[in-house]
This record gives C-alpha cells, structure tokens and sequence, in this order.
C-alpha cells in the first residue's frame, strides 16, 4: 500500500491522530470516513466493513497497522512508517 499515516490522513480529508486511533482499534471510521477509506485502500465497502466487524473473544481489532517500509527512490533509502491493513 505505501501510504504513511499523514498521506492517508491527507487522502481522505482525516487528521493523521484519527489514522493512528483506528489503527489502535480505539475508534472505528464514521459512516462518512468508511467510503473514502475504501478508495484510498482500494476496498469494496463488503470487505471493509468485514475489517470492521466485531471481534470474538480475545480477538483484537485493528483495521489499519503501521508498518516500515524502504523509501524506494534508488538510494537505499531508510524504512519510513506506512499504513497497511490488518
């Protein structure tokens, strides 16, 4: 996917905070948010709401995670957070 938490954030109209509470599963996207999400992670609105399901006991729910990815711009570049699903 690539993006960081601030691009995602940027992609659909969100502070980049709102990004970090869905990822800790602490809040999950407004009705409004939930469209903009699937075409920024290129999601049909079946598996996105499948994402945001209610988890069963001692499962956690994290739609979105950070994960280190390589700025690949031929330098060798240096990992840089980005937001990837769950």
């Amino acid at each position: 996917m690539g993006l960081t938490q601030e691009g995602l954030a940027r992609e659909i109209d969100v502070q980049p905070s709102t990004v970090g509470r869905w990822e800790r599963g602490t809040t999950t996207p407004h009705l409004w948010a939930r469209d903009r999400l699937c075409r920024a992670l290129d999601l049909s609105r079946a598996e996105l709401d499948m994402l945001l399901r209610k988890p069963g006991p001692g499962e956690p729910v994290r739609l979105l995670h950070v994960v280190e990815v390589n700025d690949d711009d031929g330098g060798g570049g240096e990992a840089v957070p980005a937001v990837g699903i769950a």
